[in-house]
């Protein structure tokens, strides 16, 4: 009676090496948990800067930049026409990075004319055709949570960065005062 052959094989061990199907069975498992694992929908990164959605004024990144959306320009203005130029192109420069010339209904910057040509007035570049009555409805009309942030940020980048005259007329004259935190038109009211 000899023993010979057939059967189980002999099971792993002492002795005995791993069988090599199952290593590679279980390899290929651990492969395809890990490829899975990546391919899972991750939370999006936080873009205080995008110009669609409100700053997270909850989180330290969103905080710092609304912050520096608001705060002073690093041009001042003393209502000078001499000093108007390099107020103007500080407040654009701050502009294009707060993203304050968004597409409607985020961006504050296009103004509509209520006519057909031309639609709409941009207040940087068009504010000779910018109408109180243009400000109001604007104002009136906006309700999107990012522009309303921005008209704050730009009402209080403007306010911290006027000087002289302009600033005591404005500011320090009751019947001056502005009414409300909206930068559009005080950018006007400055004119």
């Amino acid at each position: 009676g000899g023993g010979g052959g057939g059967g189980n094989p002999p099971p792993a061990g002492a002795g005995n090496p791993p069988d090599p199907n199952l290593l590679l069975a279980q390899a290929i498992a651990q492969l395809t948990q890990v490829l899975t694992q990546q391919q899972q929908p991750r939370a999006p990164v936080y873009n205080p800067y995008d110009p669609t959605q409100p700053f997270d004024l909850s989180n330290r990144v969103g905080n710092k930049a609304y912050n520096n959306a608001k705060a002073a320009l690093p041009q001042t203005w003393d209502g000078t026409t001499a000093g108007f130029p390099e107020f103007l192109l500080a407040i654009r420069m701050r502009a294009d990075d707060a993203k304050w010339d968004a597409i409607s209904p985020h961006g504050i910057l296009r103004l509509p004319t209520g006519a057909t040509n031309p639609v709409t007035a941009h207040l940087l570049t068009e504010y000779h055709l910018v109408t109180d009555n243009m400000v109001d409805t604007a104002r009136l009309a906006r309700t999107d949570p990012r522009a309303m942030q921005n008209s704050r940020a730009l009402y209080h980048a403007l306010r911290a960065s006027i000087t002289g005259n302009l600033r005591t007329t404005i500011l320090d004259q009751t019947a001056n005062t502005p009414t409300n935190e909206e930068g559009v038109g005080f950018f006007i009211q400055l004119l």
